[in-house]
């Protein structure tokens, strides 16, 4: 069996819905502080400050309409297709993987930063547009590889 158009989006929908909610934001943010903070000049400060950082990119990358995981880019090839077909686990895990998988693709990552640093991102934060555009290049490599790395045991639970 295959993913539907429809099945795919349930899928991304909820996850993305699950990716920006506070326990999602927690628990990526157990992922990424080591090895984002491990590059930072001032560690402490970097632990301080990335939580508001990382819930505002978090915002921006995984949000439910034009996110990571929405629709629109986890199921393009798949409604476009459009075949009815039952759900399985299987076929859930195998595009979530996949998906996440991509997340450590580097010019995926620089794509991701462009679209966020040329969309003005950063701009809305006034007094600290500069930190941002400076940490951004940084912090988010760094997160998406090891969101990528990490355990995927959620992926089951999830699907």
């Amino acid at each position: 069996a295959h993913l539907t158009c429809d099945d795919c989006s349930m899928i991304g929908t909820d996850l993305s819905v699950a990716a920006t909610s506070e326990n999602g934001v927690s628990g990526q943010l157990e992922i990424i502080t080591g090895p984002v903070c491990e590059q930072a000049p001032d560690q402490a400060d970097c632990e301080a400050q990335l939580p508001g950082f990382w819930a505002y990119i978090n915002s921006a990358i995984f949000n439910a309409e034009t996110g990571w995981f929405a629709p629109a880019n986890l199921c393009t090839d798949l409604c476009e297709a459009k075949s009815l077909k039952d759900l399985t686990c299987d076929d859930c895990a195998e595009r979530l993987n996949a998906s996440v998988d991509f997340m450590a693709d580097e010019e995926t990552q620089i794509m991701v930063l462009s679209a966020l640093l040329d969309g003005g991102f950063c701009d809305s934060l006034g007094d600290d547009a500069d930190a941002c555009a400076e940490a951004l290049p940084v912090v988010l490599p760094t997160a998406m590889s090891a969101l990528a790395a990490a355990d995927r045991n959620w992926v089951t639970e999830f699907c």
